[in-house]
């Protein structure tokens, strides 16, 4: 439960995943630039572009039409040359669903030392402070250290 929940709170902090995660992103509407962006980085894969015209079944955007970025950060989805978002009316409330891997790996070795670092001083803080804060004792004070750990990380590009 600590070690989740640690995980959990970085991920929060840094807005990017540490182990490797399925997300999925919904979007209203096709951007009208020639790419999405995807929040939650290091972007491992796509695994699909689905858009729901209104009254209709969901369509996939094959692969022969985009081309995904794993390289920048955040990762993204880009129309190859020539290529244009599906033109339909789309149903009204998340047409639009990308479905992806993302994380900097599926074990915890590959994420960066100081990402560790932070998450084993907010476990041991959450083991130490089990119990309520009382009047009179002295208090953790790891936030400091935990946000200059994090600090190089943190992804601006989304609001999380």
């Amino acid at each position: 439960v600590l070690i989740k929940s640690a995980r959990k709170t970085v991920e929060s902090i840094i807005a990017q995943s540490l182990i490797t995660q399925t997300k999925t992103l919904y979007l209203d509407g096709w951007p009208a630039s020639n790419e999405i962006k995807l929040p939650y980085p290091p972007l491992q894969e796509v695994t699909s572009v689905e858009y729901k015209p209104v009254n209709s079944n969901e369509y996939i955007v094959f692969e022969n039409h985009y081309e995904v970025d794993t390289i920048s950060r955040p990762g993204r989805v880009v129309l190859k040359y020539g290529e244009r978002w599906p033109n339909t009316t789309l149903s009204p409330v998340n047409p639009v669903k990308i479905t992806y891997k993302c994380g900097f790996s599926s074990t915890a070795e590959s994420v960066p030392a100081s990402i560790r670092a932070a998450m084993l001083l907010l476990i041991s803080d959450l083991y130490e402070n089990r119990s309520q804060i009382v009047i009179g004792e002295s208090v953790s004070m790891i936030n400091g250290m935990v946000d200059a750990l994090l600090c190089q990380y943190r992804d601006w590009t989304f609001k999380v």
